[in-house]
């Protein structure tokens, strides 16, 4: 058992409680911060189209040229968050996220832009590590599933909406295409600066770190008189409530991440770049707009299921899918109909297994190292993104196919240990049961 200290006030005024308005500016933070990150990391493969790149080595450094600052951001931000708290962490990130949108609305050549998406992706990394650690310290118990979905929703919709534009303008002039994407984020950085100018520090942060008054005064503040929600939080989870290790976690934890990050990097970003230049766009557009339908219409249903069965059965789907597709290459590859409803169809389970995941990755650590924790097991799977994604090169489309097969089998070895092995944080289950923080 990870013993921590108690967490009586965040109980009472976030676990057990109703929805307040300190909630609802909080989602929006988490909601546009993440949709900036993912827009943001959908650029550098929207640039392959704004500037002619006739070297393979320029057109892959672009491929994986977020990634790697991506990395940075996580293995940064992560520790910088246990250190200073959730909140400042999002107000740095914030800074960073302004002075790359206004970067990349000025940059005048691919260089220059790579550099800004590199800036970007710094706060990027963090923003996300930072978001899936705080969402299990500072939403109610019951609905705790339904808003990691509904935020995760966001990281589909904002490369939508710019893969949207981007696609629409794409007859226009290269400067226009570009400025158009980055001046679409300065209203979403509006809205960035007043929802965590609003939102609160996490209590369970506070008492982790010992700081009980500053935990008493930001319940007061922000929630005066916490009302006792109606769905009871499950104090007694419904299955054995096994002591699992960090060591077994890190381990469940990181073949998920390299199935989930790697398998669903290259099938939604690289597939179009490497394979179809001239679909780029309009593939990430209809792979992001399945992704947040389907991600949204889950969201209403998560809290109340097992989430170690949700992990195993879409991660199980989606291998089934990626056999499918990869003994069907010569069919979808001619056939332009085909090709959509092979697309849509794997980004359905492609969806559902990454927001399942990333729910688990932000439940089971001990809060004083939920972000650090988190960011090392995505740290270990971007950092195999890179030779991943450079080894596209010398794949054929079946290749390409194969690959996805060896990363989802992968992924499925880990849900079946977490299957078997794991302690159950779905159905209502308190976050201090699922952390192992109380047994």
């Amino acid at each position: 058992m990870e013993k921590s200290t108690s967490f009586e006030i965040s109980k009472k005024a976030i676990e057990d409680s109703k929805w307040t308005r300190a909630n609802t500016w909080t989602f929006i933070s988490f909601a546009v911060g993440v949709m900036m990150q993912a827009s943001f990391y959908s650029w550098a493969y929207l640039a392959t189209g704004w500037y002619p790149i006739t070297s393979p080595v320029l057109k892959y450094l672009l491929l994986i040229w977020p990634g790697i600052w991506f990395i940075v951001g996580i293995m940064f931000m992560g520790v910088l968050s246990d250190r200073i708290g959730r909140r400042l962490a999002f107000l740095i990130t914030m800074g960073i996220y302004f002075i790359a949108a206004v970067g990349i609305l000025l940059s005048f050549n691919y260089y220059l832009v790579l550099v800004f998406i590199a800036i970007s992706q710094v706060a990027g990394g963090g923003e996300t590590n930072v978001a899936i650690a705080s969402i299990p310290e500072m939403f109610p118990t019951r609905v705790r599933g339904k808003v990691l979905y509904l935020v995760y929703a966001f990281v589909s919709i904002g490369p939508a909406i710019f893969a949207g534009i981007d696609f629409l303008s794409i007859s226009s002039q290269v400067t226009f295409q570009r400025e158009l994407v980055a001046a679409s984020a300065i209203p979403l950085l509006a809205i960035l600066l007043i929802s965590r100018y609003k939102m609160p520090e996490s209590i369970r942060w506070l008492e982790a770190k010992g700081r009980k008054k500053d935990a008493e005064k930001t319940a007061e503040k922000y929630y005066s008189a916490p009302t006792i929600a109606s769905t009871s939080v499950n104090e007694q989870a419904a299955v054995p409530r096994r002591s699992n290790s960090i060591a077994l976690k890190l381990l469940v934890v990181t073949l998920l991440s390299i199935a989930n990050i790697i398998g669903f990097g290259i099938f939604v970003f690289d597939l179009g770049p490497v394979y179809f230049p001239s679909l780029t766009s309009l593939i990430i557009f209809v792979s992001d707009l399945v992704e947040a339908i389907v991600t949204i219409g889950f969201a209403f249903l998560v809290d109340r299921i097992s989430r170690k069965w949700n992990i195993f059965s879409f991660y199980l789907g989606t291998l089934i899918m990626a056999v499918i597709i990869t003994l069907t290459v010569s069919i979808w590859s001619t056939s332009v109909d085909i090709f959509w409803v092979i697309l849509g169809v794997m980004n359905v389970f492609l969806a559902l297994g990454y927001v399942a995941e990333n729910t688990l990755k932000g439940e089971i650590w001990p809060t004083g190292r939920r972000a650090t924790y988190t960011g090392i097991a995505r740290t270990i799977a971007y950092v195999l993104n890179v030779p991943a994604t450079l080894y596209l090169y010398y794949l054929s489309l079946t290749g390409f196919a194969i690959l996805n097969v060896v990363l989802w089998a992968i992924g499925v070895v880990g849900a079946t240990i977490w299957l078997l092995r794991g302690r159950e944080t779905g159905k209502y289950t308190s976050v201090t049961i699922a952390s192992n923080e109380e047994s």
